[in-house]
């Protein structure tokens, strides 16, 4: 089959048909659909000559009709990639209508054509198009029966990111459609929707129903579209196994079929995944395959995407000119087709070329076009070595501006959401310009000293607030607000898209990040308008400059706030007093991070002979001399220390470090009083929400969940806590609480739905002595949980992203359980495990774990830590004072199951002077006693 007739013939055909014999209407409609559905099945020559004939055979009344032919011919020709001829066929088709005919045949012709025009890389084309379609579309009277055009406006509000009026579209049209291609369209549909929203494994899933269900209805060109599709889906979900498998069946399919477009397209996929393999030889062969097909048919768009691709494989290669050829064709290209994101693309490529060549000059040309105008993605990389230029040639000022750059758009990508290698990326670039920017501060002499401190420590805070203040404000007005949860929860959804994208393919990166950032903007802008002031707590906003001043302008007399910042050559120990700002430097980050494992590792293990204690006492004086011992100077008498941890040091328990220099231990914990915060931001924020709820003198002072009973659900194999129930009983006593019901839930009480119907908001102090399931991750089915008694319909797991939904107003949440206080270690702030969850609940502090905690000793020294709550002692002195208890054996002991219990909880007690017993629980939030 050749290309089809030009204009001219287009009205001759026309002329001609008004002299052929008429068929009936309802004749033509039965041919119209019949030779639709041989398209669907990509009988596309059968497609062609019947529409010939058909078109040949219509009145000339047939206006809807004979527009509708000409639409189906300009679909073959589109797809065999002749768009040229394509168009012609769809500019007789609307001048056709121009003078009457349906809306629904003038909607079809133009998306028909936006398909095409994206083909032809004729960006401007194919929105205008779009625009029009969508106007016809909308501004028509709703057919409240017509499938056909619920699923055209479903579409067009998909391809304009209007999810919520392509989702009732959807349901429209699930609603009206009969017959077996429905739910197979609907599929596809909300499959797209859902990668949109961020769901990239639910609509990997629902696009690969669609495409199986659409190849046993023998609709091979709706197969072929959901199979280009859950190609993409698969590469951001980095599952390259999977998208290699889907473009070769693509491949083969459009070769079958003779789509050309599609072919080409998955060519070039299939090119890019060898490449990715490492098979530089087949990448090549594809490559060049795809751009050759794409160049026959004057397809911009695939041209420039091939030559992207092989200015990749010419780069890894180690052939800097020929990928400076492709890049630029590519970019000439782009700037063609006005497509902003793919040109930043072909920048970065550029970039790469010229610094693989050593030319410094062009290098710095390209980034600073991107650094300037780039997608988040592309922007930080670029800033990011644009500082690294300006700190080779020693200028602070620029590296201060680039790396400033770069750590604005790292935090929009949030390090805590997407794949381990993308969270691993983007903490790592994070890290390294935050190190960068704080540097540039302390090396500038231009810049008093005080002042550089100062800017420094705002600088390694920002590093760390992007984690904990945005999201701690959000949850704050989330739980007011539900429609602005409903907002939040996808603009997170996008965020993992973006992280997901950020830690892949570099080519493919810009592209993801560039059709996810325009939507994210949108949501965002939305989102900060019902935040209101809570954007003003962001990185570089006017509600973050100053923190620093403000803080030691309210620090008590007594009290030092030490921040680390590690970095990879020196790391720094910021002392905030109110006397002012200190900084001290540190050994490297990677030493202090592994004396932070070390201690973690030697002090979570059961005590067992003296040599390993010996170890162990040594590993803690090595990190006290390396993490304590260099500030101890600055403290002057302060013995009130708030700590920031960083990194590995968020596993370190400060109060466990040994300061003698040898024989009997002397810990920290005897001359200091420590808890922790995740920013100086956080720690600002959490001040002032706990001032507002001291002042309520309406809520209860406790209320315990303890010892479930675990009868089936994921615990049911887990011992039983034997020392839990006394442990809530005790600290109801020493608080006086109420005995009466509300106060106190044991066995199979301590349920799931209980804890999260309750109005936690009315109690003072919430006491969870439970099993836990500690985790790294923040991804559902893997989060850090806590394990209660299963109720109707529930399976006892309250997991992290549950625990937000949470209504909680309390001073203190204690999480008696093991490992409540771990996190990622890669996240801006680290606090993302329980511990943070409880703090964005509503929590002012919360009391948890490193490690796991004994049964048996817990009940006591949770007894000490509520004599001292209930003496007036702030929860960090309270913890201080029961560990002192524990360490001098002035602890008190509590029969656990009767007096036989007695003699074993003794001998265990006699034990628990080691740290593995009282070191683990460490004190997390506002500390209401830092402040003046």
């Amino acid at each position: 089959m050749t290309a089809g007739p030009g204009s001219v013939g287009v009205l001759i055909t026309l002329a001609v048909q008004a002299l052929a014999g008429a068929v009936h209407a309802d004749e033509g409609e039965a041919r119209l659909l019949r030779l639709e559905e041989a398209f669907e099945r990509g009988q596309d020559a059968l497609v062609w000559d019947g529409a010939s004939e058909l078109l040949a055979s219509l009145p000339a009344g047939a206006v809807d009709l004979t527009s509708r032919v000409l639409t189906l011919r300009g679909r073959v020709l589109g797809d065999e990639g002749h768009f040229a001829a394509a168009r012609e066929q769809f500019d007789a088709a609307l001048a056709l209508l121009g003078g009457g005919g349906s809306v629904e045949a003038r909607v079809e012709a133009l998306v028909a054509r936006v398909v095409v025009e994206r083909a032809a890389g004729r960006t401007r084309a194919a929105r205008a198009a779009l625009a029009e379609a969508d106007a016809w579309a909308n501004g028509a009277a709703r057919a409240p029966a017509d499938a056909a055009a619920e699923r055209v406006r479903a579409l067009l509000a998909l391809r304009a990111g209007r999810q919520q009026e392509a989702r009732l579209a959807l349901q429209r049209f699930v609603a009206v459609c009969a017959g077996s291609p429905c739910s197979s369209v609907a599929d596809r549909i909300e499959g797209s929707l859902l990668a949109l929203d961020g769901d990239l494994a639910g609509a990997a899933d629902l696009l690969r129903r669609a495409e199986m269900a659409f190849a046993r209805e023998g609709r091979s060109r709706e197969q072929l579209d959901a199979l280009v599709e859950r190609v993409e889906v698969e590469r951001a979900l980095g599952d390259r196994d999977q998208a290699r498998a889907a473009a070769a069946i693509g491949a083969g399919l459009a070769a079958r079929i003779g789509h050309a477009r599609h072919g080409a397209e998955l060519n070039r996929i299939l090119g890019e995944l060898a490449l990715e393999a490492g098979d530089a030889t087949e990448a090549t062969r594809l490559l060049e395959m795809a751009r050759k097909a794409f160049t026959d048919m004057h397809a911009l768009s695939g041209i420039a995407g091939s030559r992207l691709a092989l200015g990749r494989v010419a780069l890894l290669g180690g052939r800097a000119p020929e990928a400076r050829i492709h890049f630029e064709a590519a970019r000439v290209l782009y700037e063609e087709m006005a497509d902003e994101g793919r040109i930043q693309t072909a920048w970065r490529g550029l970039a790469a070329a010229a610094r693989s060549g050593g030319d410094v000059a062009a290098e710095r040309r390209w980034l600073g076009e991107l650094a300037l105008s780039g997608s988040p993605g592309a922007r930080w990389e670029a800033a990011s070595r644009l500082a690294e230029l300006a700190e080779a040639e020693g200028d602070p000022a620029e590296v201060r501006r680039f790396a400033g750059l770069a750590l604005e758009d790292l935090q929009r990508l949030d390090a805590r959401l997407g794949t381990p290698a993308a969270r691993e990326t983007l903490a790592a670039a994070r890290q390294r310009a935050s190190e960068m920017l704080v540097e540039a501060w302390l090396a500038d002499a231009d810049v008093e000293a005080q002042q550089a401190r100062v800017e420094a420590l705002e600088a390694a805070d920002r590093s760390l607030a992007r984690g904990f203040v945005e999201l701690l404000d959000r949850a704050g007005s989330t739980r007011a607000l539900p429609a602005t949860a409903r907002l939040a929860q996808r603009v997170a959804a996008i965020d993992r898209a973006m992280a997901l994208a950020a830690g892949g393919d570099p080519a493919f990166d810009a592209e993801a990040l560039h059709r996810l950032g325009h939507l994210r903007g949108r949501l965002e802008a939305e989102l900060r308008h019902q935040l209101g002031s809570a954007s003003d707590r962001l990185q570089g906003a006017p509600g973050h400059r100053g923190r620093v001043a403000a803080l030691v302008g309210a620090l008590g007399d007594e009290v030092a706030v030490v921040a680390y910042h590690l970095g990879a050559v020196r790391s720094r120990a910021f002392v905030l007093t109110s006397a002012g700002t200190a900084v001290v430097a540190l050994a490297p980050r990677a030493r202090l991070e592994a004396l932070a494992r070390d201690l973690h590792e030697r002090l979570r293990a059961r005590p067992s002979g003296a040599r390993e204690r010996r170890e162990r006492d040594a590993a803690a004086r090595a990190a006290y001399r390396a993490l304590l011992e260099p500030v101890v100077g600055q403290l002057g008498s302060r013995r009130r220390v708030v700590i920031i941890p960083q990194g590995a040091l968020r596993i370190v328990p400060f109060d466990a470090l040994v300061t003698s220099p040898s024989g009997r231990p002397r810990y920290a914990l005897e001359e200091f009083v420590f808890s922790q915060a995740p920013s100086l931001a956080a720690l600002a924020t959490l001040r002032g929400e706990d001032l507002r709820r001291r002042a309520r003198v309406d809520r209860f002072p406790f209320v315990g969940f303890a010892a479930p009973a675990y009868d089936r659900g994921p615990a049911r194999e887990l011992p039983e806590l034997a020392g839990a129930a006394l442990e809530v009983e005790l600290a109801r006593r020493r608080l006086g609480a109420d005995a009466g019901p509300g106060t106190l839930f044991t066995g199979p009480l301590a349920t799931e739905r209980r804890l999260e119907e309750l109005a936690l908001d009315r109690y003072a102090i919430v006491h969870l002595a439970t099993h836990t399931s500690a985790s790294d991750s923040t991804a559902r089915g893997s989060t850090p949980a806590l394990f209660l008694a299963p109720g109707e319909g529930e399976d006892g797991l309250v997991q992290w992203d549950e625990v937000l939904r949470l209504r909680l107003d309390a001073d203190l949440v204690v999480l008696s359980a093991c490992d409540t206080a771990r996190g990622d270690l890669h996240a801006g702030d680290g606090f993302d495990g329980l511990t943070g969850a409880f703090l964005r609940a509503g929590a002012s502090e919360v009391l948890a774990s490193l490690w796991e905690v004994e049964d048996t000793v817990t009940p006591t020294l949770m007894d000490r830590f509520y004599e001292a709550l209930a003496g007036g002692e702030s929860a960090p002195a309270a913890l201080r004072l029961a560990r002192l208890a524990m360490l001098r054996g002035e602890a008190t002991v509590h029969p656990l199951t009767g007096a036989a219990d007695v003699e074993r909880s003794r001998r265990v007690l006699a034990r628990a002077r080691d740290p593995f017993y009282w070191a683990p629980f460490v004190v997390v939030g506002s500390a209401g006693d830092v402040f003046r």
